[in-house]
């Protein structure tokens, strides 16, 4: 590609290493031809961690539907290295193409295979439904009246979930009572989370970064997680991503200091306007009630202020369920690696209440391979309170996912054998007592 004529029909625009040039979601009208460096394409699971589907390098280009019909940005995309870009919009996209007629080609070939995938997954929901294996014949018997899941009673998608309970948490808990019952002895455990400071060498997975508020349109600084330096070590069964030396819930929610919005950082934009108008007449409440300073150096009780503002964000209407979810399963895993035991338990319930809640009426929205994951976790967060029954209707319910990945129906699979062989244990054991 001559890219001296290239530059002739519009302008390049560079990012930094780790600055993302869009987030999943984002409404934009610009497509971007790589003309130096490297990107990854990233979605978000459900618990907000990221996954890389692939990377782009020099002469790709992305974000051509976007243009093409307006359609909402379906990934994010971060600079792996420092990036240039060319920028294509509306008005100079027909100039490129009658420039570039190779570019138009791939450009159709790519939607061409969009088109192809999509047939596919309808293709197969639309297949007759086959006999479930002899797995599943054996181990999973219900009337034709039950439903696999737990029936709840549908909401207004503009108005809060009234099932879904509000706590008042105080945030001044710096003494926690715990139970220790090794060797049947209790104590209680001393928990000061103000004196819980972010470790130092997290500081080279940071940097600061300018946000410009989507809410009020002021700018500000924030620490932002530089996602390329990061080293994945394990994934929980509950799809908690551990990575080495990092633990991103440190960082993971941006906090307006002028109108007090807060969100995950991957979806800050993503705020409506009716939403926008009602943070604006609550700003003076919500930094009464929340006192959040991270001009000092951070502490856990800072994170969990963030934490919970991030909750107060999503149930104004209109309630962001999913968000409003994972806020609180990031709860349940904090106060697990700090050893909380009693606000596990509420974290963990929930977690476990409010993702059963956009089961039930978000589903719609979540991107393929995302519902899956959304049965699955249901189903961890039942084994956590040992409520393996329940667990068992939403891994069999994931089981029959035929349009979602066939590697997740069979983690599910594997797993719903693994909790069956557990019932039946209990229940001999039970027999035999």
């Amino acid at each position: 590609m001559d890219i001296k004529r290239l530059m002739t029909l519009g302008k390049a625009r560079q990012y930094k290493t780790d600055e993302f040039v869009f987030y999943e979601g984002d409404v934009g009208e610009e497509m971007y031809i790589l003309l130096k460096g490297k990107v990854g394409v990233f979605t978000n699971n459900i618990n907000g961690s990221k996954c890389k589907i692939v990377e782009l390098e020099s002469g790709d280009f992305f974000g051509e539907m976007a243009l093409i019909d307006g359609s909402p940005r379906s990934a994010d995309i971060l600079a792996l290295d420092d990036i240039s870009v060319f920028v294509i919009t509306k008005a100079n996209f027909e100039q490129v193409i009658v420039a570039f007629p190779d570019l138009a080609l791939r450009i159709m070939k790519g939607m061409s295979l969009r088109v192809r995938e999509q047939n596919k997954i309808i293709s197969n929901m639309r297949s007759p439904v086959k006999q479930i294996s002899s797995l599943l014949s054996k181990q999973i018997t219900t009337d034709s009246n039950n439903e696999d899941t737990p029936q709840r009673p549908s909401h207004n998608a503009e108005k809060p979930n009234e099932n879904v309970t509000t706590l008042e948490i105080s945030l001044n808990r710096d003494e926690e009572s715990h139970v220790d019952e090794t060797n049947n002895k209790k104590e209680t455990k001393i928990i000061n989370y103000d004196q819980i400071i972010v470790p130092e060498n997290y500081n080279k997975y940071i940097f600061t970064g300018d946000v410009e508020c989507p809410v009020c349109d002021k700018k500000f600084t924030t620490d932002k997680i530089r996602n390329t330096m990061l080293k994945m070590d394990k994934e929980d069964r509950d799809f908690r991503t551990r990575y080495k030396e990092f633990e991103p819930y440190w960082y993971k929610i941006w906090v307006c200091p002028h109108c007090y919005y807060a969100n995950f950082d991957y979806i800050y934009n993503q705020v409506s306007y009716l939403k926008k108008k009602t943070i604006l007449s609550q700003t003076k409440q919500l930094k009464q009630k929340y006192l959040i300073d991270v001009s000092k150096k951070r502490t856990l009780k800072d994170v969990l202020r963030m934490f919970f503002l991030c909750q107060e964000i999503h149930q104004i209407t209109p309630m962001d369920r999913l968000s409003y979810a994972k806020a609180w399963l990031f709860l349940t895993w904090i106060y697990e690696d700090i050893g909380d035991t009693d606000m596990v338990e509420v974290a963990t319930e929930m977690a476990l209440n409010s993702y059963i809640d956009t089961h039930q009426n978000d589903v719609r929205g979540l991107a393929n391979g995302q519902e899956i994951r959304l049965a699955l976790l249901i189903g961890e967060l039942y084994i956590r309170q040992n409520k393996l029954d329940e667990a068992v209707k939403y891994l069999a319910k994931a089981v029959q996912m035929r349009s979602e990945p066939k590697r997740m129906r069979e983690l599910a699979s594997d797993r719903m054998i693994e909790l069956k062989e557990k019932l039946k244990a209990a229940k001999k054991q039970e027999s035999t007592d």
